[in-house]
């Protein structure tokens, strides 16, 4: 009996084993395929106090995504400019890129002017690689040496693989660009 018993370990465990390695083998073939949203500004850099053009990117930067963007689906942008300001807001996106189309967006500031939010209006699209979402607004920078966090909230869905990004836009007082 004590030989059955311990066939029938061993037997178990083999097959567990066999099983956790079929689920650790299976999981590092499993592409992602969920949006994974970047972000950029351009220029990254201003002089203190200066209002002047801005240029926000969002970027799909997954090869293998297969989502799509749909109706109602919105993107904020929270601003810390300190005592800086968003002094002008677009309509919509300047630009799209890909699948998507600029008219399908439409941009709106929030509460505190220090907050953008573009909501897609279209029909369900693909939002391949690469494909973007542009929009420029002009902003007036804060009075003192800092810098400033963008931060990209996305729609709290599996579609999107993070829910946050962000990038910097630092404050100099020094004059620069082309003499």
């Amino acid at each position: 009996m004590s030989k059955h018993i311990r066939t029938g370990a061993f037997v178990a465990r083999t097959t567990l084993w066999l099983l956790s390695s079929a689920a650790v083998s299976y999981s590092q073939t499993v592409l992602e395929r969920r949006i994974i949203p970047a972000i950029s500004v351009s220029p990254d850099v201003a002089e203190v106090g200066q209002v002047g053009p801005v240029r926000i990117t969002i970027v799909n930067a997954n090869v293998n995504c297969t989502e799509r963007l749909l109706p109602g689906d919105a993107f904020r942008l929270d601003f810390d400019l300190g005592d800086g300001q968003i002094r002008w807001l677009p309509s919509g996106v300047t630009a799209g890129f890909g699948t998507l189309s600029p008219s399908d967006f439409l941009v709106t500031g929030g509460p505190n002017n220090s907050e953008v939010t573009i909501t897609y209006q279209g029909a369900p699209v693909a939002f391949g690689f690469e494909d973007s979402i542009v929009v420029d607004l002009v902003l007036q920078a804060p009075r003192a040496l800092r810098v400033s966090r963008i931060t990209l909230r996305v729609p709290n869905e599996v579609r999107f693989r993070n829910a946050r990004g962000s990038t910097s836009w630092s404050l100099v007082d020094l004059s620069f660009g082309t003499p």
